[in-house]
């Protein structure tokens, strides 16, 4: 700590010797750079601002309800860039504070049904409880749609058309939503579909064909079932083109998966569908063989007796007048038959089988790619590096096209297996299409100069550069005063001014240049602010020049005599 002292002792001596009004400003400027430091360290170790809320995108409908909840709270220092609001950092708490007490915090999914139960009250009717729970309702169909990738902004309304009790009529529901994709492109036609099931499945019974909707860039998708003969209205309803866009996307995303090692390769797919919804075939075989499956055997015995004459023949024997005549007994002549009756049923053998195809399957795809001309330099050149030290070389047209057939060839083999199998005979390799086309250098943007880039860094850290000037000042102010301080006299009671010293008599000696009295006075006049006293300092004078110093000594009794 040895060291400190002598600086200590000279910022003491230096700051007595200002006058009130110096010592008055070098503070204020030694504050002034103090605190600069200070908020430099402090807040400009990052950027300067920061994006509210992790720089998360707010609509267009919110950020005047964001921007009147600042200027409420008197928060100023925020800029809108796009559609994401820039804030000083460390302030963050404090506009989100103000956008808490305004109510304009962006709502998340659920918050407006929250809000309509929370408000209920025992004095409302039952039809108020219900619209203000259909408001709540439309208000959280609009956000999960303003959410949507694209979406800008969306509203949704609906209605109940009461049926009459006594005619047992059903309640009718119908639905518009409007939406307004970001910029000027048109809604999807692909996501109509998705809204409409979205919004049918939110209210119950609203069938998807009651649901309208708007697109505030371009068509309209009405609602309803179709036309009285069964016709669809809507063309993206139509199950044979949702299915066939569908097909055709999942299939161009599988192609662009497998020639992702392409850059620049573009991929479209056509695909041709069975036109029929169902096909369901019975077909019945009968076996030539008949199959007994049923069989009966009846036996039955006949037993037949025949007896001999029973009297005497003759008109007197059969007259009335006859008495009874004993007959003598005659042998009897008995017969026996037995017969047997079989019956069977037999049944010609049946198969019958029932086919049912699912309509709407692929039958005929085509695929056309287009390779940009460029890979195929790219590829000769991984082929054919350069040497170290030697100039590039330019192919010749033989060998892009030889790549081009082979590369040709190659997607052609890897994509066929993809499609769906072809007629027996039939060559699937034209189903696959595979073009060129001319790559183009893309115009050369330009870059800004040292002037637009020094003029953009200013213009952000403007406050920092206003800082470091402010404290640089200073800085300098304080130095200029530190020069332009009087030098302190010497402390020594009762030493007198030095006067102007002179060499009196005395040779000098031969061969040396001996000092003059101005010389020695000026060293003296060094020496006299940084040494301990003045004796030391004559003592040091006596020893490096004794001449000069008799001469000094001389001077001063001559003068005090």
């Amino acid at each position: 700590m040895d060291f400190l002292n002598p600086i200590i002792t000279q910022i003491r001596d230096l700051f007595r010797s200002m006058t009130p009004g110096a010592r008055l400003t070098a503070g204020l400027l030694l504050g002034v750079v103090v605190i600069s430091l200070t908020y430099l360290v402090s807040y400009q170790v990052g950027e300067a601002d920061a994006y509210l809320m992790g720089g998360e995108p707010f609509s267009a409908r919110q950020l005047p309800a964001m921007e009147a909840a600042f200027a409420q709270a008197n928060l100023r220092d925020y800029s809108v860039e796009g559609n994401r609001i820039r804030v000083p950092r460390g302030t963050q708490s404090l506009y989100m504070g103000a956008l808490a007490d305004a109510g304009a915090l962006p709502p998340n999914f659920g918050s407006y049904l929250e809000k309509a139960l929370a408000n209920e009250s025992v004095f409302e009717s039952e039809k108020q409880k219900a619209e203000r729970l259909k408001i709540a309702r439309q208000n959280e169909l609009a956000l999960i749609l303003r959410s949507m990738p694209g979406i800008e902004n969306a509203s949704v309304l609906y209605d109940v058309k009461k049926g009459v009790a006594l005619a047992r009529g059903r309640d009718e529901f119908t639905a518009t939503v409007s939406i307004k994709p970001i910029g000027n492109e048109p809604l999807e036609p692909g996501r109509v579909p998705m809204i409409r099931h979205l919004v049918a499945g939110a209210i119950a019974g609203l069938k998807s064909e009651n649901v309208t909707i708007a697109d505030l860039n371009g068509r309209h998708y009405p609602g309803g079932s179709g036309s009285a003969d069964g016709a669809i209205a809507d063309a993206t309803e139509d199950p044979y083109y949702a299915r066939q866009r569908m097909y055709e996307v999942w299939l161009r995303g599988k192609i662009q998966q497998a020639l992702r090692y392409i850059p620049g390769a573009d991929v479209q797919v056509t695909a041709d569908l069975n036109r029929e919804l169902r096909n369901i075939s019975r077909k019945v075989e009968h076996d030539p063989k008949a199959v007994v499956y049923s069989s009966e055997t009846e036996t039955a015995t006949n037993r037949q007796e025949t007896a001999g004459p029973a009297g005497r023949p003759g008109p007197v024997a059969q007259g009335p007048a006859a008495g009874a005549t004993r007959l003598a007994s005659a042998p009897k002549d008995t017969k026996a038959e037995e017969v047997t009756n079989e019956r069977q049923q037999s049944v010609v053998g049946t198969t019958e089988t029932e086919t049912e195809i699912k309509g709407l399957t692929p039958e005929r795809v085509k695929v056309t790619i287009g390779l940009p001309s460029n890979y195929y330099l790219q590829v000769w050149r991984e082929q054919n590096p350069t040497a170290e030290g030697e100039e590039p070389t330019t192919p010749d047209a033989t060998a892009l096209a030889d790549i081009e057939e082979k590369t040709r060839t190659k997607i052609q083999q890897a994509i066929v297996p993809m499609l769906p199998p072809v007629a027996p005979g039939d060559d699937p390799f034209p189903n696959v299409t595979v073009t060129t086309y001319q790559s183009l250098t893309p115009d050369e943007i330009a870059l800004p100069g040292v002037a637009e880039n020094a003029l953009a860094w200013a213009g952000r850290y403007w406050s920092t550069l206003g800082l470091l000037g402010l404290a640089g000042f200073s800085l300098l102010t304080l130095r200029s005063m530190i020069k332009s301080a009087p030098e302190a006299e010497p402390s020594a009671a009762g030493v007198p001014d030095i006067p102007d010293l002179a060499v009196v008599g005395g040779d000098e000696p031969e061969g040396n240049e001996s000092e003059t009295n101005e010389e020695a006075t000026r060293r003296l006049a060094r020496r006299k602010l940084s040494g301990p006293s003045l004796k030391e300092e004559l003592s040091e004078i006596v020893r490096d020049d004794p001449d000069s110093a008799a001469s000094i000594l001389r001077t001063w009794i001559n003068n005090a005599g």
